[in-house]
């Protein structure tokens, strides 16, 4: 339509009220304005919901929707299915978009080829910032962009969403929605889906469009203790990835994906003895992940984490135990 914006910005919110306020503003104060905002109070129980309310009475292109309580990606989802613009754009609320954010990303969108747009970031760590290290700018194909979800670019880990863009288009056509049931790994896996089959290309710069904030209570700090279930999801989402990944026929991204799926069963193995009285139930659980592969199979890729070296203790240690 005509009067539909250049980006949707959406936002899932969730007792956010130390920070809500600073990263609505980052947003409004943008150098490109053409945007709509879509603050999705995911149920919060502080006063969230209230200040939201406050800056859509104050900003028409602010539209606040309150539902209960799903999570993250239930929110996405709603964002998703509301948005109006041509391309879509992912923020957490207790970060900052960069003044130029979208004008960065937007500019890189300048040819119809374009799916997806990569940036650079920056990460505050209690007042100590970092950013993203400088490279040329370069264009890739959507295969590639798949590599790069799994070995990042420069250095930089690119599974976060809110340094990329995506075409609001792309998303239609594939379907494409958050798996509600994944709490860690969601993100990745959400682009990794939207970059499988795509046709087009991506651009990649290095120059920061975001700065995102460690906190302490922020969903990394918490995989220890009660909440450690749920990072079992993150070996859920690279079995899905796997699937995926075998689909493209490509033999260095299906190893890639495999890699990771093995290091993320071994972390969550880790995790379940430090933090479960259920251990056998548990392990068993999350086996499900990997019970397509043969021994022989298990073998290579835990081998390959831990270095030629280490075949004998590997063996020894996990994949005679886990027969």
């Amino acid at each position: 339509m005509e009067n539909d914006p250049m980006v949707s910005v959406i936002m899932p919110v969730y007792n956010g009220q130390a920070f809500i306020a600073e990263s609505i503003e980052s947003v409004l104060s943008q150098s490109n304005q053409g945007f709509e905002l879509l603050l999705i109070n995911d149920g919060s129980t502080d006063d969230t919901g209230a200040i939201c309310d406050e800056y859509s009475v104050k900003d028409s292109r602010v539209k606040v929707i309150h539902k209960e309580n799903g999570g993250v990606s239930s929110a996405r989802n709603l964002g998703i299915n509301l948005s109006r613009g041509k391309w879509v754009y992912f923020s957490d609320a207790d970060d900052m978009l960069l003044p130029d954010c979208l004008d960065t990303l937007l500019n890189f969108c300048n040819k119809e080829e374009v799916s997806m747009v990569m940036a650079g970031y920056e990460v505050d760590n209690d007042g100590e910032i970092s950013s993203t290290k400088p490279h040329d700018d370069s264009c890739i194909t959507a295969q590639e962009g798949l590599m790069k979800l799994m070995i990042g670019a420069n250095g930089q880990y690119q599974g976060y969403l809110w340094n990329k863009i995506f075409r609001r288009s792309i998303i239609e056509k594939k379907e494409l929605r958050f798996d509600e049931d994944i709490y860690y790994n969601e993100d990745r896996l959400f682009t990794f889906r939207y970059l499988c089959g795509t046709e087009g290309v991506i651009n990649i710069t290095s120059k920061p469009v975001y700065r995102y904030f460690v906190r302490q209570n922020g969903a990394m700090s918490s995989i220890d203790g009660p909440k450690y279930r749920r990072f079992m999801t993150d070996l859920t989402a690279f079995g899905r990835m796997a699937v995926l990944a075998e689909s493209t026929g490509d033999k260095k991204l299906i190893d890639k994906v495999n890699l990771s799926l093995f290091a993320s069963y071994e972390y969550n193995k880790s995790l379940i003895y430090r933090n479960s009285n259920e251990v056998a139930k548990d392990i068993a659980e999350i086996r499900k992940e990997i019970d397509g592969y043969s021994v022989f199979d298990r073998l290579r890729y835990l081998t390959l984490l831990r270095g030629k070296n280490a075949l004998r203790k590997v063996y020894h240690l996990v994949i005679k135990k886990s027969e």
